[in-house]
């Protein structure tokens, strides 16, 4: 945009209104009175930038009418893949267009009109008057409007579309955008398009021959462009005419809408901060305002004064009369929460403080430095001096403990040979158990989504790269207001959620009885640790490295040359370019047709089906994956204390509730691959010890069972009948003692493939069979399970009216994307939605197992003689002493199977070995 400088801007609201509703989904911001405020705040944020960038110039922001417009009229199903409105963005859509006016834009809303129509009657008058028009949005149908006067500026992607740009992005000039979206239609707006046409013979035509227009004047040429269906392109045209006729008058924008503010009328208009604020302060947007009063403090109204402001008490504690106050401030209070001060590089083990900072009530914290070293540094409390005074306050059942990541926290004060009875309280924790798709363990970005708070980042303490300073070298009052503010939002945050907590009966069953639990539960996995033979990893990474060279010579060979093999721009040019491969998925081959030459692991596996270069490619990444993730890494990590592993475990890791772990990850070791179990065999247990590994076997299954109410299913597993030989025989209506292996195999697809939403084409992939036949395998499973059919449905239905769907447990799973426009992400919810219960209820039933078992460690059984070491999945795995291993081994069985209690049995495998792969 070197040489445009507009005179005027246009925002397409519309556009902006859901980009910033869904970018903000993620957190469900809400201010303290649980109102939607995540669209409202970044759109006010966009719409700020947009007005220092162009801050003379009149800015007007544009939305569609609610109700028909004429191009309904035209065509029934024209955006008829469009859902309503989300509820929660209703709510916030007026808000939004009352902060658009007094920022000083103008609101323009046209009845019956699309916003594309007034932004392009607004495009033509302004070339009509000689004016440059400056149009932001993410919309690809504007790009028509782009001339020597217009452009699209896409400020999200920070990319503007003029003549050139955009003719590059979108391979057709401005003119022709109209006739390409007629032609190969518009999935977006449900525009039908000329059947079988994509983005590529759309674009070849059109630029060889030119509009539909003069395309229907030259149809004589079209046979000899090059592309597939050539020859006979010109009687498709001439039969599908009427279609791209309708398709062309639905994408042209109009350029003659009755405007009520004329274009030469629309003038720079200054903002007004006394409304603003007050619109700020209404919906709990605290740094929003406070950054508005920030930049204009001479112009908000002497009545305006009252506007909130956080109140922070910040102090410090350096003797032991400070330290006095605050041991009554928090007898006082009665809440007592904790901010340490360590650094993040440091493993939670060897994690020392550098100070802390704990909170007493909203507004009020203390810093006590403890290890501060530069030189000057004022005297500090000891160790001894501040924990001879905290320890009994830690464990008062009557002072209320709270910590933002509190199993860290616990870590650090273990450290210290600190150990807290109670639970602490966790509002990174409470914020996942009111909405599961928080997965985000930043306590700024809980401040910024809930408290509209800019927290300060540790990164802006310290620095980075090859400036970054020792946390102990910095000063004490920067590190003091850091450190306090991090207390004091974490008693903020716990206040807000635990209020919502409390308003939920079921929430506060689970917080109380299962994730509380489980925070100390986890932190004790994670001090035991894992051994691990470094002699059979090391051995395992010359194997595997032999390997990759073993298979790069036979990928060289089957592709005529040598290639970098881990580089998918490479790959991508040897498959689709030099071999022409092309996937079987025809979603993914028009992928693959429109230029997109992604070699991701999707498309690898489709083609793996009957072509050995990209099978042998996936198997070149899988080894390579295992090398670089375990067999190179663990030795690494092992603790020069314990010369065990230490992974961290995630809560609040997944959506659906299954933990996660990381540094390292030990939840993607494969299960059924050669490698993985070569991996899985060099965890090991110390001498006099062996591993138990405890499975439940089928459990989604059995739940499935349980919450669909399936009666055969029911019957089967509680008779202890082969599920997958069970299911075999009722859909193929062969005896059960007939079945085979091969059958089995397939049942066995099918029923799993059933809890993931697996559709005709998936199982036809991963069963090699004919695309016709697993349909009619899929329709006969239904036939024979109607309840089951019937319960998923109506997880769908459920799903898509309530946003989320529910475990066993009663805890909800947020599923996003169920109504997107988007049809590939709305399948792909439908999928999660559709397995979410089963295996979020898997989760729930193996912590509560976890948390009876640890009961057991801690309360009866022998001291030192069994440690709980991993969950992975449907998995706890152990170290128990030898001569109580198969003792523990069926106490471990026992429990699990009884810890929940379902129409169907639950079963858990158990195996004793030296190894865990040997025991798994």
């Amino acid at each position: 945009m070197a040489d445009f400088t507009p005179t005027h801007v246009f925002v397409d609201g519309s556009s902006f209104l859901y980009r910033a509703y869904y970018s903000s989904q993620r957190n469900d911001f809400r201010n303290s009175n649980g109102d939607p405020i995540g669209a409202i705040m970044i759109f006010s944020r966009m719409l700020h930038a947009l007005r220092k960038k162009y801050h003379d110039l009149p800015l007007v922001v544009v939305f569609d009418a609610h109700g028909k417009c004429f191009r309904k009229e035209l065509y029934s199903e024209y955006k008829a893949n469009r859902k309503r409105m989300p509820e929660d963005l209703a709510k916030q859509e007026e808000i939004i267009k009352e902060i658009i006016v007094a920022m000083g834009c103008d609101l323009v809303v046209v009845p019956e009109v699309e916003a594309d129509d007034v932004l392009g009657t607004y495009s033509k008058q302004a070339r009509d008057q000689g004016a440059y028009a400056l149009i932001c949005s993410g919309d690809k149908d504007l790009f028509q409007l782009v001339n020597d006067h217009v452009v699209i500026e896409d400020t999200m992607n920070d990319v503007v579309y003029d003549l050139t740009t955009g003719q590059e992005k979108f391979g057709v000039p401005p003119e022709l955008m109209v006739d390409f979206l007629a032609l190969k239609g518009d999935s977006s707006d449900n525009i039908p398009g000329m059947p079988k046409v994509g983005d590529v013979t759309a674009k070849l035509i059109l630029n060889s021959i030119g509009s539909i227009e003069t395309i229907k004047q030259h149809l004589d040429q079209i046979k000899d462009l090059d592309f597939k269906g050539a020859k006979t392109f010109a009687d498709k045209f001439t039969e599908s005419l009427p279609l791209i006729e309708l398709s062309y008058q639905l994408a042209l924008i109009k350029r003659d809408v009755e405007l009520p503010i004329l274009f030469k009328d629309l003038k720079y208009k200054v903002i007004d901060v006394s409304t603003l604020s007050s619109i700020y302060k209404r919906m709990g947007l605290h740094a929003l305002n406070a950054s508005l009063l920030k930049e204009y403090p001479n112009q908000i109204e002497q009545n305006n004064n009252e506007v909130t402001q956080v109140t922070k008490e910040y102090k410090l504690v350096c003797d032991e009369a400070s330290l006095d106050e605050l041991i009554a401030k928090i007898k006082a209070s009665g809440v007592l929460a904790l901010a340490p001060i360590t650094s993040p590089d440091d493993h939670y083990l060897d994690a020392k403080m550098v100070g802390i900072a704990i909170a007493t009530i909203e507004g009020q914290s203390f810093y006590i430095p403890l290890a501060h070293s530069y030189i000057g540094v004022p005297k500090q409390l000891s160790d001894e001096q501040l924990f001879a005074s905290l320890e009994p306050l830690l464990n008062d059942h009557n002072i209320k403990k709270v910590s933002f990541n509190s199993k860290l926290t616990l870590h650090i004060l273990q450290n210290y040979k600190l150990n807290i009875d109670d639970f602490i309280y966790d509002p990174m924790i409470e914020a996942y158990l009111l909405n599961s798709s928080i997965t985000k363990d930043q306590l700024s970005d809980l401040a910024q989504g809930y408290l509209d708070y800019a927290a300060q980042k540790y990164e802006d303490l310290v620095g980075s790269g090859k400036n970054k300073k020792s946390l102990n070298d910095l000063e004490i009052e920067p590190i003091k207001n850091y450190a306090n503010e991090r207390a004091d939002l974490t008693i903020r945050l716990h206040n807000l959620f635990n209020q919502r907590i409390e308003e939920k009966p079921k929430v506060k069953k689970l917080y109380h009885e299962q994730y509380l639990p489980m925070l100390k539960v986890l932190t004790r996995m994670e001090r035991n640790g894992v051994a691990v033979s470094l002699k059979n990893l090391r051995d395992l990474s010359v194997k595997f490295e032999q390997q990759l060279v073993e298979l790069e010579e036979r990928i060289y060979a089957l592709a005529g040359h040598s290639f970098k093999v881990t580089s998918p721009k490479q790959v991508a040019q040897v498959l689709f370019t030099e071999q022409k491969l092309m996937p079987f998925d025809p979603i993914l081959k028009k992928q693959i047709e429109s230029g997109k030459l992604s070699t991701n692991e999707e498309i690898l596996s489709d083609l793996a089906v009957v072509y050995e270069l990209p099978a042998l490619i996936l198997q070149h990444r899988g080894i390579a994956k295992l090398k670089n993730t375990y067999t190179d890494v663990l030795p690494t990590l092992v603790n020069d204390q314990t010369e065990r592993i230490h992974t961290t475990f995630h809560l609040n890791g997944t959506i659906t509730g299954r933990l996660s772990s990381s540094d390292p990850n030990l939840q993607n070791i494969p299960i059924r691959s050669e490698e993985g179990k070569l991996i899985r065999q060099s965890f090991i247990a110390r001498r006099g010890y062996k591993i138990v590994a405890a499975d439940y076997s089928q459990i989604e299954l059995r739940i499935l069972a349980n919450l669909s109410q399936d009666q055969k299913l029911i019957s089967a597993f509680n008779s202890e009948q082969d599920i997958h030989r069970l299911t075999a025989s009722e859909v193929l209506g062969i005896p059960y003692e007939s079945v085979t292996a091969d059958q089995r195999r397939s049942a066995k697809a099918i029923n799993f493939g059933i809890i993931y939403g697996m559709s005709a084409f998936g199982l036809a992939k991963q069963l090699k069979i004919d695309r016709k036949v697993a349909k009619d395998y899929i329709e006969s499973y239904f036939a024979k399970y109607p309840s089951i059919k019937s319960f998923l449905d109506q997880i769908i239905a459920n799903a898509k009216n309530d946003g989320f769907v529910k475990t066993i447990n009663d805890r909800e799973i947020i599923i996003k994307d169920l109504k997107s426009s988007n049809p590939m992400l709305a399948k792909a919810a439908e999928r999660v939605a559709t397995n979410a219960p089963m295996q979020g209820s898997a989760a729930d039933v193996i912590q509560l197992a976890m948390i009876k078992i640890d009961e057991f460690i801690q309360k009866e059984a022998e001291k030192d003689s069994i440690l709980m070491i991993l969950q992975v999945h449907d998995e706890l795995v152990f170290e128990i002493r030898e001569d109580l291993a198969e003792k523990y081994a069926q106490k471990i069985k026992e429990i699990m199977e009884n810890v929940f209690h379902l129409a169907v049995n639950l079963d858990a495998n158990v195996g004793i070995a030296e190894n865990w792969e040997l025991a798994h």
